[in-house]
């Protein structure tokens, strides 16, 4: 069961790493009132991965 969840993850890095390399469309994030940009999709969704994974290991430490 744990394979088959690591096999899940890694499909779905793998997949946002072809979405972020295969699009090169400028785009505008805005997050709280603020807008940063214009920045790359792959830098938009490299950022989107980067803050769930960070966001689930704190989840994680406090669930202990």
């Amino acid at each position: 069961m744990t394979l088959l969840l690591y096999l899940a993850v890694l499909l779905f890095f793998l997949a946002l790493f072809a979405v972020g390399t295969a699009n090169d469309v400028d785009v505008t994030v805005r997050f709280l009132g603020r807008s940063l940009g214009p920045m790359t999709m792959g830098a938009a969704l490299a950022g989107a991965a980067i803050a769930g994974v960070a966001f689930a290991s704190i989840l994680g430490l406090i669930d202990g």
